[in-house]
């Protein structure tokens, strides 16, 4: 609520460029906003752990196979941490 209301964060940041206050409590878009904050950590350390398991020998592999930094990733790194 400190971020979405009418004397909120969002709302002093938009009067800096003279944008009038928005009304965007208890909107659609507020309560997307409010599950990604919520459910962020939820996606973010399963994969943060994942992806520090991978063996660091296949990215080494990849480039020694002439992969790019790219397509390592698309095609090595991407794969290996689906799991998470």
């Amino acid at each position: 609520m400190t971020i979405l209301e009418k004397n909120g964060i969002i709302n002093k940041f938009l009067s800096l460029f003279g944008i009038k206050p928005l009304s965007m409590l208890y909107t659609n878009g507020s309560v997307i906003l409010g599950m990604v904050y919520n459910f962020l950590p939820f996606m973010v350390l399963p994969i943060y752990t994942v992806l520090i398991k991978i063996d660091k020998s296949y990215i080494e592999a990849a480039y020694d196979l002439g992969a790019n930094k790219l397509v390592t990733f698309i095609k090595v790194v991407f794969p290996l941490s689906l799991p998470g």
